[in-house]
């Protein structure tokens, strides 16, 4: 066997030494970035990941964040059916749609139906500021999809479970139209008055109020204009215009979509132009017909005969 060196004893002995103070540095490094993570502040609560919800799927064991950052239960359904959405902040379609979804909070106003909002991850509170909608319908389901694409539309029993799954808000509406526990005379009231109120202003008793419901490069509502104009002024009435909500609308008006064309589907109009005309309490639309039908049409409505529900198109 071949014997150590005196030189090679000490090498060995400057290696063991080494290796012990690396030793003592990377311990002292791990405390440190120990402390360092014991400081930091604790992170909001999160919601878990959950799997995608479809139909005949539920909602109700879905672990939340609501408004004010504290974990909840899914919010209890106070009606027969909710109305819910599950969007993000990072999603266009998600964002366009808040107005449309204002809308429908406002004619429902929680009487025929709950509206819940389901935001992936983060609540985009500067969006949601500008609509309707109030803080407490929203609640943020953490980063994991729910849904394959956004936004994804929901109708739910009052048991949290999805009888229906969209992927419009056209699909939403005539869904919820079919719903049988619903009376749509008293939910076409309730949109009476948010059209009138948005569109028109003040509701005044008796005051005959009329709402256009046109579509940009329509050539129907191009024809029907001078015959508009012309009953406007006869008659003494202003004219407002709202516009469908399935193309590019000017900025200058983009006060006057029907946004989701949730008006529109509650009217039942399914051709443009369509007109609704208010005078007390009556309402009656004026749906497609010819160019010289709508004078007649129009004029019939303004004159106080207001019993029938006139043409829509159907």
């Amino acid at each position: 066997m071949e014997q150590a060196t005196p030189d090679g004893s000490k090498r060995g002995k400057w290696m063991m030494a080494l290796v012990f103070l690396a030793g003592c540095l990377v311990t002292a490094l791990a405390g440190a970035a120990a402390m360092r993570l014991a400081e930091k502040p604790a992170a909001g609560p999160k919601a878990p990941v959950r799997e995608s919800v479809e139909y005949g799927g539920s909602f109700a064991e879905l672990e939340l964040v609501d408004c004010k950052g504290r974990k909840c239960s899914f919010p209890e359904i106070k009606n027969e059916y909710a109305a819910a959405f599950l969007l993000s902040a990072g999603c266009r379609s998600c964002v366009e749609e808040a107005d449309a979804i204002g809308a429908l909070t406002c004619i429902l106003k929680g009487d025929f139906a709950d509206v819940i909002l389901l935001w992936q991850d983060e609540i985009p509170w500067d969006i949601l500021s500008a609509t309707p909608i109030e803080e407490t319908q929203n609640h943020s389901c953490g980063t994991a999809p729910l849904a394959g694409d956004l936004p994804r539309y929901y109708i739910l029993n009052d048991q949290a479970e999805a009888v229906f799954v969209g992927k419009s808000m056209d699909e939403l509406m005539q869904k919820f139209m079919a719903l049988d526990t619903i009376e749509m005379e008293d939910l076409q009231s309730a949109a009476d008055t948010y059209l009138q109120e948005r569109f028109t202003g003040e509701i005044k008793e008796d005051q005959v109020r009329m709402v256009e419901f046109s579509m940009i490069g329509c050539k129907d509502c191009e024809a029907a204009a001078p015959i508009v104009t012309n009953i406007e002024a006869q008659q003494g009435i202003e004219i407002k215009t709202i516009y469908c909500d399935k193309q590019n609308v000017p900025e200058k008006q983009k006060g006057e979509v029907d946004h989701g064309n949730v008006l529109a589907h509650l009217y039942g109009i399914r051709w443009y132009p369509s007109f609704v005309v208010f005078q007390g309490d009556k309402r009656l639309i004026v749906g497609q017909t010819s160019q010289e039908g709508l004078k007649a049409a129009l004029l019939q409505a303004l004159g106080g005969q207001t019993t029938g529900q006139g043409q829509n198109g159907s």
